[in-house]
């Protein structure tokens, strides 16, 4: 069985594309793309419709089919000039993203000139393009994260367990601000263990200088650098570009994607992307090994800052967030939804849990969303559910009867919910602020079919202890999550209905999702709390404290829910 995960939900924009093996990568995840070649771009052109022209600063291009046609002494070369041509002539909008700005302006111009729209990742240079092409087609577009591919999900066996890493060429005659940069950055970083990755390490022009040389351990290609942002509890930055509001590197958005904290010199281009700190930055090496010191030796300060950080990233600087700007721009048919319409749902047969209930949905920080709820074997005091209407939420309530089971009760709610993404809730657990909110996000990132928590923290109210249960399975595809924390596209779960027993009815989902090849992923610990009360027989679930205790590892003293909150 076939089912929606975010990845079936792309666009269906049908793109010409020239650009190198990154942006390729990147962009091919958000539309349909054809890469030509100087000797067939003819015969695409003539065979297929395409809505854009993408062309990028490529220095080859396509595998390097383009190599020295777009940028060089004789280019933009014929070839590339007749594609821009027959594409214009059928009423295909062309555009240029030049990626090299601002060094190589002057050297991309002569193509520019050539397109109809020019984007840039310098945004001090349009008035600049504005004047030497006399047109205003000219936005900005910086890089981003491809969340299919830089995203926090651990590879099996992966263990976040090597302190920094640095890659990247050094250039001893170009370049020297960057070169100051790693002056006072890879010795403050040498102090905590670092490794350095080299493309170009035997050139003597790129060979870095004694002592730093003995920590190369070796060059990295691209998918294995991405696989190394998974290792590392920290990455180095540093700025070719040092004075830009809006130019950085692409390493700051794919390494935070991946789940490790970036440590680069201030600029403010960062300041612009990651606010408020989300990005740690250092001017000197006193600053940069207090930096290191701290995302090194603290687990849980850099987990929660990069937490924040990536939340950041996949509500504003995904490639699909680029999309949605180019589409805008050229008036394609596509808009990305950044907040989908949510429907949390829940059912309880204890009417003392009303109050916690709807406090939970009250205080979730999320664009828009609907509360379904089911009263099993009671009917509501209406003045119960006055917070929501206070909040602006709407809400709908149905009840059941006793002897209706909880799966009938689960796939009830299920066809009343009119929102694209369902989450489910339990209704005497906790759930902080930015559950919802992470747990879409988590669904669009991870392409599986459901996403919810293995690693959460447990409230044992009879020890006033908390601990967290299942720590390995955070940021895992994996074959059990708790049901209290379903998030899926509405879609499976209508294709996976609840069977409608008294026990079983989450495993049972769970099992038929993966059995037809989908996927369930394990997202992260935070803003969530399972109570275990001293009372169990308000409990479904019959498993001694003992046991569920064993699980996980004493995180502190109390139910302190400002310790979960992100």
């Amino acid at each position: 069985m076939s089912v929606n995960t975010d990845s079936s939900k792309r666009s269906n924009i049908r793109a010409l594309v020239v650009a190198d093996e990154f942006t390729v990568n990147a962009f091919s995840k958000e539309w349909i793309q054809t890469l030509p070649t100087p000797s067939n771009y003819k015969s695409i052109l003539d065979a297929q419709d395409f809505d854009l022209v993408f062309i990028e600063s490529a220095w080859a291009g396509n595998n390097g089919e383009w190599k020295y046609q777009l940028v060089g002494k004789s280019a933009p070369r014929p070839e590339i000039k007749d594609l821009i041509s027959i594409a214009k002539a059928k009423g295909i909008p062309v555009m240029l993203w030049n990626k090299e700005d601002p060094p190589h302006f002057e050297d991309f111009l002569p193509l520019a000139e050539l397109v109809d729209y020019v984007f840039t990742t310098e945004g001090s240079l349009i008035p600049e393009y504005k004047q030497r092409l006399g047109h205003d087609n000219i936005f900005l577009l910086p890089f981003a994260a491809q969340s299919e591919i830089h995203n926090p999900a651990n590879p099996r066996g992966c263990k976040r367990n090597r302190n920094i890493a640095f890659g990247g060429m050094y250039f001893r005659d170009k370049y020297p601000e960057r070169r100051e940069q790693m002056e006072y950055l890879l010795p403050a970083a040498a102090q905590f263990d670092l490794d350095i990755f080299s493309r170009q390490n035997s050139d003597p022009k790129y060979q870095f200088p004694q002592p730093l040389n003995s920590r190369v351990v070796g060059s990295l290609k691209y998918p294995a650098m991405v696989g190394a942002y998974h290792l590392y509890k920290s990455i180095i930055n540093v700025n070719s570009v040092a004075d830009s509001d809006t130019m950085c590197a692409r390493r700051i958005f794919e390494a935070t994607a991946c789940g490790t904290a970036v440590v680069s010199p201030p600029s403010g281009a960062i300041d612009r992307y990651f606010p408020n700190g989300l990005i740690t930055v250092a001017s000197d090496m006193d600053e940069a090994t207090t930096a290191f010191k701290l995302l090194t030796r603290s687990d849980e300060y850099r987990e929660r800052l990069v937490h924040k950080a990536q939340r950041h990233l996949w509500e504003n600087h995904l490639y699909s967030h680029r999309l949605n700007k180019i589409s805008e721009v050229l008036d394609l048919d596509y808009r990305y939804v950044n907040h989908p319409y949510v429907s949390i749902f829940i059912t309880t047969n204890r009417p003392s849990s009303i109050p916690i209930m709807v406090q939970n949905v009250v205080r979730q920080e999320y664009h828009k969303f609907e509360l379904v709820l089911l009263t099993h074997g009671f009917e509501i005091q209406e003045d119960l559910l006055s917070p929501l209407r206070s909040a602006g939420i709407p809400y709908r309530v149905v009840s059941a009867p006793t002897s209706q089971t909880l799966g009938a009760n689960l796939n009830q709610l299920v066809q009343l919910c009119e929102g694209e993404i369902l989450v489910r809730m339990d209704d005497d657990d906790w759930y902080g602020p930015n559950y919802t909110r992470d747990q879409v996000n988590a669904l669009k990132y991870s392409d599986a079919a459901i996403v919810g928590k293995a690693a959460t923290y447990m409230y044992f109210e009879a020890l006033n202890q908390t601990v967290l249960t299942m720590p390995n399975l955070e940021h895992r595809y994996t074959d059990l999550v708790r049901g209290a924390t379903f998030c899926a596209y509405k879609d499976t779960f209508d294709a996976y209905p609840f069977p409608e027993l008294g026990s079983g009815e989450d495993s049972s989902v769970l099992q038929r999702v993966r059995e037809d090849g989908a996927k369930v992923y394990s997202s992260d610990r935070f803003n969530f709390i399972v109570n275990r009360w001293a009372d169990k027989t308000g409990h479904t679930w019959r498993v001694s404290d003992s046991d569920l205790y064993a699980t996980g590892a004493l995180k502190y003293y109390g139910n302190g829910q400002d310790q979960v909150i992100v």
